[in-house]
């Protein structure tokens, strides 16, 4: 019971948020965006988004297609897609501070968000165009322009 409970509730998760981020967009379509009902719901579909992309992690570290494919979904979907190529890239650097997954000491989470977001993203293409390279692909072998909205 353990392993499936745990095998199916990001997968659960996925469906879930899915759904709801289209329940989501039909209802700001009716109550419009710039109402207070409006700013509840993206509120609430980000911090869902915030979620799902824990679901994502949790599905990227698994070896099926299927798991993988979800995984790169979500994240794109949640213009986050290329966390995918700097996560797995970042295991072998993770602890680093030099590697912008870690604040520096003295540094304001704000400070720490913007400089990670801006190493992370940057890092992502690197790695996704130097694959691209090996791989004598298209400039839209990158992975990274790939899975960016």
């Amino acid at each position: 019971m353990g392993a499936t409970y745990h095998y199916l509730v990001p997968h659960g998760y996925a469906v879930v948020w899915l759904a709801c981020t289209v329940w989501t967009a039909l209802l700001l379509k009716s109550v419009g965006v710039a109402s207070s009902a409006g700013v509840g719901l993206l509120v609430a579909a980000g911090l869902a988004s915030a979620f799902a992309t824990c679901a994502a992690h949790e599905l990227l570290h698994r070896p099926g297609a299927w798991d993988q494919w979800v995984a790169r979904t979500i994240m794109a979907i949640c213009c986050y897609g290329h966390f995918v190529v700097e996560h797995l890239h970042h295991h072998a650097s993770a602890g680093c501070v030099e590697a912008g997954t870690v604040p520096r000491p003295g540094e304001s989470m704000y400070a720490f968000i913007v400089r990670n977001a801006t190493f992370s993203f940057g890092n992502a293409y690197s790695v996704a165009e130097a694959m691209r390279r090996r791989r004598r692909l298209s400039w839209t072998g990158n992975r990274v322009v790939r899975s960016t909205p």
